[in-house]
């Protein structure tokens, strides 16, 4: 099979908190499985649940809503790639990894149950991804007849009510019996009705992959499955192992189980290389020679997820997890004065003085962030991100997802943070205060109480402070000279109405101390 005659792949997550019969689903709507389908590991099988990744697969024809675009593009079938998420709290680090290749998502709710803590957290999950989602209301067969439609009807109102401002506030919902494959129909119909081709852009960059199965094949090699998030590869190509220095060349490629010489930027791909210990790699990323660099440090942008209850300080440590990783990560918010400009990815320029943050509250998304992490992660400038609380008790009920973002830019601190940390200004305002002494004349005041006696006030000369009243009123003024020796100053009034100004006054000075991260 070359590029050209290969399925469009689309991946979809199937999401849900733990024994809602995710993977029972998997299993009705699809036709083909990977080497990772269906809870093949040991562990998965003993405990009869989902511990990590599946992945399987169905083609379907092109919709008539796709044909001239499919045209266009030279698409003959379109594939789905199904990523069969745990749905257990504690592996969330398993789902975000998982979320961070989809182009769809399936939410499935134990309909005798409904929206449970891991649901809820896997909406956001999805959400941060993607706005297209097919809601399954599963386990039709354990209710009666007579209960059943009474108890579809007020859980899509339930479901509706709290999806009302969210991304997937229309979304289609189904009830099906997975277990009797009852109902498959009706999700392949309302995925076919909501697929689009996603924009596949920079499929010419060089090739990076997340990979997220190592293992050897008896009379083969070592296989490494995941799917690339850039560029293309193709059989006889190197590769890199990054984190190990290493380099392989492409013996052959499938996807799910047929050969391919190429593939490309959204594809589910195994690849088969040789001479490669698997227990040396178990998931992470794979690339074009050079392509991938390791940070220590970054500039990133993140959005606050409004379900998370904690304060977010700077100088604080959460979880980072990029593509299948999770770091210990501190921070240190930052922001542009509001005339400046707008924070967004292609604004960030360190020609700017930024507005230290001491709090990333939800009126300051979108905001930049240095970051320092507590060890090497590979990873591309943009890459997106998800942050949380990871540790918090899995009996809390507690949204743990803090932020999402994406890399602006990755360096290394070690070397490159003494240069940064010159250039770029993070500027923390504090405030001195003292009260107006004396009203001189209608432009000149004496003030008292801001420096001590025998300060050296000719250094702050032509200094900035402002005058203010009870009521709020104010007016800017600078500082001249000292007057007399005890510690009082004089200053010029800017304003030609001073008329209000009295005894009594509150004049503050603002002093400015530029932030970085230690």
């Amino acid at each position: 099979m070359n590029l050209k005659s290969k399925p469009f792949n689309v991946s979809i997550a199937i999401l849900g908190h733990v024994d809602s019969g995710k993977t029972t689903l998997a299993k009705m709507i699809s036709t083909t499985k990977s080497t990772a389908a269906f809870d093949k590991s040991p562990q998965s099988q003993e405990r009869k649940i989902t511990l990590d990744l599946g992945f399987s697969s169905t083609k379907i024809p092109i919709p008539e809503h796709l044909q001239k675009r499919a045209e266009e593009m030279q698409i003959k079938e379109i594939q789905f790639t199904f990523v069969d998420c745990p749905g257990h709290a504690s592996l969330i680090r398993t789902v975000v990894g998982g979320s961070q290749i989809i182009d769809m998502a399936i939410m499935v709710i134990d309909i005798t149950k409904g929206i449970q803590t891991q649901t809820a957290e896997d909406f956001i999950i999805a959400s941060i991804w993607t706005n297209k989602m097919v809601i399954v209301l599963n386990k039709t067969d354990l209710l009666p007849e007579e209960k059943l439609k009474k108890r579809i009807e007020l859980l899509e109102k339930h479901i509706k009510k709290a999806l009302s401002d969210s991304p997937f506030g229309n979304s289609p919902i189904v009830s099906v019996s997975a277990l009797q494959s009852k109902g498959n129909e009706l999700v392949m119909k309302e995925l076919q009705n909501m697929i689009e081709i996603p924009e596949r852009i920079n499929t010419k960059n060089p090739f990076v992959m997340l990979v997220d199965h190592c293992f050897n094949l008896k009379g083969k090699g070592t296989i490494i499955t995941g799917t690339i998030i850039q560029g293309s590869c193709s059989v006889s190509d190197t590769i890199e192992f990054p984190s190990l220095n290493e380099q392989r060349r492409i013996k052959s490629m499938q996807i799910f189980h047929e050969d391919v010489l190429q593939a490309e930027k959204g594809d589910r791909v195994g690849i088969c290389i040789s001479q490669f210990d698997s227990k040396l790699f178990e998931r992470g990323i794979v690339c074009q020679p050079g392509a991938i660099s390791s940070f220590t440090g970054a500039i990133a942008l993140f959005n606050r997820i409004k379900f998370f209850k904690h304060p977010i300080k700077s100088r604080s440590k959460l979880h980072i997890t990029i593509g299948h990783e999770t770091v210990m990560t501190k921070f240190l918010f930052f922001k542009p004065p509001k005339e400046k400009k707008e924070v967004s990815f292609d604004n960030f320029t360190t020609d700017l003085e930024y507005l230290y943050v001491d709090e990333f509250k939800q009126e300051d998304s979108p905001i930049f962030a240095l970051l320092k992490f507590e060890k090497k992660i590979l990873a591309l400038n943009n890459s997106l991100l998800i942050g949380g609380k990871l540790e918090i008790p899995l009996e809390s009920n507690e949204c743990r997802i803090a932020f999402s973002g994406q890399i602006i830019n990755g360096f290394n601190w070690e070397t490159e943070s003494k240069s940064l940390k010159e250039n770029l200004k993070i500027a923390s305002f504090k405030f001195r205060t003292g009260l107006v002494d004396r009203v001189q004349d209608s432009s000149t005041l004496i003030g008292k109480d801001l420096f001590g006696k025998g300060a050296e006030i000719k250094r702050y000369s032509g200094t900035q402070v402002s005058i203010e009243n009870k009521d709020g009123k104010k007016t800017d003024g600078t500082i001249i000279s000292s007057f007399g020796k005890t510690g009082k100053f004089k200053i010029r009034i800017d304003s030609n109405d001073s008329s209000w100004i009295e005894v009594g006054n509150i004049i503050k000075m603002r002093k400015t101390k530029y932030v970085f991260l230690v």
